[in-house]
């Protein structure tokens, strides 16, 4: 029994250390999109165009929404995450 609990807790372990390198890439995709939205704000300001822009954002949340079902993720979730990193790009954008 004690031998089962052992590779029982590697294995939760190994679990564990797969989502903290998940977690990593994720904030490295964040840094990189905020850079990229940095850049677009510097451009919007540079050509007078408005930082906000609805029918991006509302295309952006639906094929998001699209790729989240394919992926068998919630729909709601995914728009939920994109609305707070579009909030966050369109600070950046300011």
């Amino acid at each position: 029994m004690k031998k089962e609990m052992k590779r029982n807790k590697a294995y939760l372990k190994k679990l564990r250390k797969q989502v903290d390198e998940t977690d990593n890439k994720i904030i490295e995709l964040l840094k990189k999109r905020f850079e990229i939205s940095k850049k677009i704000g510097k451009y919007k300001k540079q050509n007078n165009l408005s930082i906000k822009n609805k029918k991006r954002e509302k295309h952006l949340l639906e094929k998001n929404k699209n790729k989240a079902k394919r992926h068998n993720l919630k729909p709601k979730f995914v728009k939920k995450l994109f609305k707070l990193i579009l909030k966050e790009s369109k600070k950046i954008q300011e």
